[in-house]
């Protein structure tokens, strides 16, 4: 009996600590269109498998709307087109995939401008309000076009209209078919690409696009010629006061689970990666996510470990050269004195062959001058004042005695 009372106390002791727990829950606001609405539904299924806490998926309606509830602190995260209007209390996690801009024209006629695509045509660019929507303002503010030769129309008469915008990844075959009546509109030719193309014209306005050509046969019959395009990536984005280390950790489902997305399109394959130019997001990254794709980045030493050992051995090289330049220095200034002790002895030997007083003087100043020009070596050529200057010095004191003991000899005989 005593043992099940133990049992039970541990029992509601791990029940009690379980309901401690508080389970954070956030929101993530999804899209009405394909890709994004499965990938958040990927991200939130990944998210709720791995980690401890809750991600509920919202519905949403574009890019602007889906930005504007994350502002409003509606949703914790949420993905939108890399072009939308930069704004602080939002930060960039990641890259998913290229959003190709596919732009169709009714077969009845083929438009040799963008204005005569555009102009007295019912044209549908997704929601008003949408990143798409707002994209199409600006080219036909660019390329001059009238507004009011323009009719836009929403969803509901998609099919109504002459010409279509829509940033998306590749068009399925059931799509196409809906789009019989259509053919895709190039920005230029292909040939044109690296030569100052339309595309490249309209990337130059907005460095965070790309040019991209829709490959010939891609679609089949819709594109017996290469379609030169643009694309824009479609970027997973948060609140900026999310916690560093949530962040770190979706940045890392979303890179290591890439294959979870791959069946939603191909373009997430290669889309997705940490490494990516973090100067071209619109929106400033998150210290989380810089904390990710930054985890195997080399240190410092590490980095510069090749220049590091190239300049160490230049170093030991120098030190090396400067060393044995001391030492030949050195020993050349030895050899000077040398040069001197010589000399030294040479008069050392005649001492006794001297017969006047006059040869003794003279020796004498042959010895007095060996010693000022030592001593001017010792001044101007910073010669050491070592143990062999001192023996030179104290060789030509016993000279000069010898010579001076010399002379007396001389002058008493």
């Amino acid at each position: 009996m005593k043992f099940l009372g133990k049992f039970w106390y541990l029992a509601i002791l791990v029940i009690a600590m379980s309901c401690g727990r508080s389970s954070e829950m956030y929101y993530i606001t999804g899209d009405i269109n394909d890709p994004k609405n499965q990938i958040t539904l990927t991200i939130a299924e990944l998210f709720n498998r791995e980690l401890g806490d809750s991600l509920v998926v919202k519905r949403g309606d574009g890019s602007l709307a889906s930005l504007d509830s994350l502002m409003k602190g509606q949703s914790h995260f949420t993905i939108v087109d890399n072009y939308i209007p930069f704004k602080d209390e939002v930060r960039a996690i990641i890259p998913l995939y290229p959003q190709i801009l596919h732009v169709l024209h009714r077969k009845n006629y083929n438009p040799q401008g963008f204005a005569e695509l555009l102009e007295g045509k019912k044209v549908y660019a997704d929601a008003q309000g949408s990143g798409t929507y707002m994209f199409v303002l600006n080219l036909i503010r660019d390329f001059q076009v009238d507004l009011n030769k323009i009719t836009f129309v929403p969803v509901e008469q998609l099919f109504s209209a002459d010409v279509i915008f829509s940033f998306t990844d590749l068009i399925s075959p059931d799509e196409l078919a809906d789009l019989s009546d259509f053919q895709f509109y190039s920005f230029d030719l292909h040939e044109r690409l690296g030569r100052g193309s339309i595309a490249e014209a309209i990337c130059t306005r907005y460095p965070q696009f790309r040019t991209y050509i829709l490959p010939q046969n891609v679609y089949g019959n819709f594109t017996p010629e290469p379609v030169l395009t643009v694309s824009v990536d479609a970027l997973l984005i948060c609140r900026k006061e999310l916690d560093n280390d949530l962040v770190y950790d979706v940045a890392r489902l979303v890179h290591q689970n890439k294959q979870a997305f791959v069946s939603i399109s191909p373009l997430l394959y290669g889309g997705i990666s940490d490494d990516f130019d973090v100067q071209t997001l619109n929106f400033t990254l998150h210290p989380g996510a810089r904390n990710y794709i930054e985890r195997s980045a080399p240190t410092i030493f590490e980095r510069y470990a090749e220049l590091s050992g190239v300049i160490i051995t230049i170093i030991i090289a120098l030190v090396s050269g400067l060393f044995t330049f001391a030492k030949y220095r050195e020993a050349k200034k030895k050899n000077k004195i040398d040069i001197y002790y010589k000399r030294l002895m040479f008069l050392r030997s005649k001492i006794s062959n001297l017969d006047t007083t006059e040869e003794v003087d003279k020796l004498l100043s042959s010895v007095k001058s060996m010693q000022d020009e030592t001593t001017d070596l010792v001044v101007k050529e910073k010669l050491a004042a070592d143990e062999s200057f001192l023996i030179f010095l104290n060789l030509s004191r016993i000279i000069t005695e010898e010579a001076q003991d010399r002379k007396k000899g001389l002058v008493v005989s």
